[in-house]
Order: C-alpha cells, then sequence, then structure tokens
C-alpha cells in the first residue's frame, strides 16, 4: 500500500518536475506581455504542495514500518524466550526497549521492570542490549548502504554532478585564513549560550516529563526535547536569536560522551550470567531480522533508490541503539557518494522523537501479552 501511495506521489512529482520548466517559461513570456504572474506563483505553490505531499508520504510511512519493525523485535524477543524457557520480559528488554529504544529507553523501562514485575537485572539486560545494537548498527550500516548502491548500479549525487558538464561545475576557490576561524573569547561565549539554552531546555522539560509520565511511561529527555525544538524553532522564525555553531556542538559531543560512558559503567555484568546464551541468541537473531527489514522494506518499498538507501542505513542506527547511530552511517556514506536532505530530514524525526511515542505504546501493550 505504502509503495503505491509513495509511487503515486512521485509520479506527480516527477511529472511536474519534467513538464514545469516549459510552463514557467512560456508562462513568464506571456505574463510579461500582460503584466500578469499569477498563474506563475499559483503553478509555483501546486508545485511546493506536491513536493510537501510526497514528503509527507515518506515521513509517516517510515514511521509506520519501524512501529512495525518495533513489534517484530518484541516477538521475536519474546519467542526466543519461551522456546528458552525463560521469562517473556527478558524478550522485550532486548528487543524493542534496547534496540529501537536505545539507552535512553532502556533506562526509563528498565526501573519500570523491576519494581512492577520484578524482573532481575531488566536494567542490565536492556543497555547491555542497546550497547550490543549501538556497536552493531555502526558496524553494518556503512558496507551495508555501500553494497545496495554497488549491487542495484544507484545514481548518487556525487556521481550525478560528476557528469555535469564542465561549465556547469563550481571552481570557485576556497581558503582557510584566520578571518575565518573563531577567536577563543568568541567560542567561549557561544559554548556558555548554549549551555544556557540546553539548561533551559532540561528545566521546562523535566517538569513536562513528569507532567507526560501520568499518562504513559517515555524516556526521561522526551519533555527537554520538545522544549528544545520549540526554543530553536521560535529562534528560527523570530531571528531573535540563534542557537547553532561551534558553542551547540561542543556541548553535544561532550554530553554523548559522558551519557554513554557513564551508561556503560553502571552495568552490573554479573546479573547476566543466567541470561548470556539467550541474550546473545536473542541479540544475533535481531541482527539477522534488521538486515532483512533495512533491505526488504526499507530500501525495496521506499523506491529502490539513493534516498532508500539512506533511509535504511539510518534506519539501521536507530532501530538498533541511537538515532546517533543513523546520523553517523548516513554521514559515512555522504562524504563519499552526497547528501540526502530528504533521507536526513525524515530519520532525524523519525528516529529522535516520533519513534519514540509508539515504541513506549507498543511496549506497554505487548507486556500484557
Amino acid at each position: 500500500m505504502f509503495q503505491k501511495l509513495f509511487a503515486h506521489g512521485a509520479c506527480q512529482c516527477r511529472s511536474l518536475c519534467i513538464c514545469f520548466p516549459q510552463l514557467v517559461l512560456a508562462l513568464d513570456l506571456h505574463s510579461s506581455l500582460t503584466g500578469s504572474h499569477d498563474l506563475v506563483g499559483l503553478l509555483l505553490r501546486i508545485g511546493q504542495q506536491l513536493l510537501l505531499f510526497h514528503l509527507g508520504l515518506l515521513l509517516v510511512g517510515f514511521w509506520l514500518t519501524s512501529t512495525i519493525l518495533g513489534i517484530l523485535q518484541n516477538a521475536i524477543g519474546m519467542g526466543v524466550c519461551s522456546l528458552m524457557g525463560i521469562d517473556k520480559f527478558y524478550g522485550i528488554l532486548a528487543g524493542a526497549v534496547a534496540l529501537m529504544g536505545g539507552l535512553g529507553t532502556s533506562a526509563a523501562f528498565g526501573p519500570f521492570f523491576e519494581q512492577n514485575y520484578g524482573v532481575t537485572g531488566a536494567t542490565t539486560v536492556a543497555i547491555t542490549a542497546a550497547t550490543f545494537g549501538m556497536a552493531t548498527a555502526l558496524i553494518i550500516g556503512g558496507p551495508f548502504g555501500e553494497k545496495l548502491i554497488k549491487k542495484y548500479k544507484l545514481k548518487t549525487p556525487k556521481a550525478a554532478k560528476e557528469d555535469a558538464p564542465l561549465e556547469e561545475i563550481d571552481e570557485t576557490e576556497t581558503t582557510v585564513t584566520g578571518e575565518n576561524l573563531i577567536p577563543a573569547p568568541a567560542a567561549a561565549a557561544e559554548i556558555l549560550k548554549a549551555l544556557g539554552f540546553v539548561a533551559i531546555a532540561m528545566g521546562l522539560g523535566s517538569i513536562l516529563s513528569t507532567y507526560l509520565g501520568q499518562f504513559i511511561t517515555l524516556p526521561v529527555y522526551i519533555g527537554s526535547m520538545l522544549i528544545a525544538a520549540v526554543i530553536r524553532n521560535i529562534g528560527d522564525f523570530s531571528k531573535a536569536y540563534k542557537i547553532e555553531g561551534v558553542g551547540m556542538d561542543c556541548i553535544a559531543d561532550i554530553s554523548l560522551v559522558l551519557y554513554v560512558t557513564m551508561a556503560i559503567n553502571s552495568l552490573k555484568l554479573y546479573e547476566l550470567i543466567n541470561l548470556a546464551l539467550p541474550l546473545i541468541v536473542i541479540l544475533i537473531i535481531q541482527t539477522l531480522l534488521m538486515v532483512a527489514f533495512a533491505w526488504g522494506v526499507y530500501f525495496l518499498m521506499f523506491g529502490k533508490d539513493y534516498d532508500s538507501v539512506m533511509l535504511a542505513v539510518g534506519g539501521i542506527g536507530f532501530a538498533m541503539g541511537a538515532t546517533a547511530n543513523g546520523l553517523a552511517n548516513m554521514q559515512s556514506l555522504s562524504d563519499k557518494y552526497g547528501f540526502s536532505p530528504k533521507a536526513w530530514m525524515i530519520v532525524s524525526l523519525v528516529g529522535a522523537f516520533l519513534i519514540d511515542f509508539t515504541n513506549a505504546i507498543i511496549i506497554t501493550w505487548m507486556i500484557t501479552l
């Protein structure tokens, strides 16, 4: 069903893109004679709406298929646990909690399983599985995407640029001078500014998370992420302030390193002695499922083109531990084959935000099965 919808939307956009230059040229000539540009403006607006419609279909489709993947992850984990005679809850912890959810969801749901269902070592199992997923996603993501590009001989942005006529290639040279570098005092100010925005988002976000926690179990960072999105968009639209640059990059890098280090150091590996074999089996099967799903759904179902390759490698990243891994996989391909803005936006929205809500619903529902 999704494939037909995507194909229909893509066909509309492709048809419009093919005929649009001729229409604009003809109408612009007519407009210059008549003094009217209304029809040209109307066609431009229609074109933008069709492109947004197609992008919206891709976003919703990617979100729904990722939700289905979360259900499959739980189903496989629960099935292996049943066959090996252990509690089904460990299958959920090593399924959508750890893989689709990542370290944040593991830290949120681990104590929930321990306190409400008496699952021994739930947090340790979830964080261990999430750590495995993060490492595996980074190992297989880039090579998997490159194999798809070569096997299906896909056209990439860099290949298209190389095929362009020489006169169309921008050969502007840039040099790095002292004027391009940010002075130390300015960098320090940027870092303090970014830290201030992060502190505001964390403070207000903790209040929002506490409120949302009354209705649904979510990772504790969801509230802060929502507040941060509001702060960023207010700044972008009002132009009152700007949030980007070296300051935010520095805070992001430090925070990621601290978070991963603290999560790994908090592991109680002795609690995994009796669960080592089942956990290994579950995670191997989960990895095979991820590869099959990335190829059969993310790649084949979403168009068999370069954008779908980027969706596949991005999906491998966030569906096995962290959105940052998905973006890292995409970046590794982008450096070699070219950038895909469409895939980058979709993976960022779904992996970092939308999937957390549906994943929480999946987890709480499948606990009762």
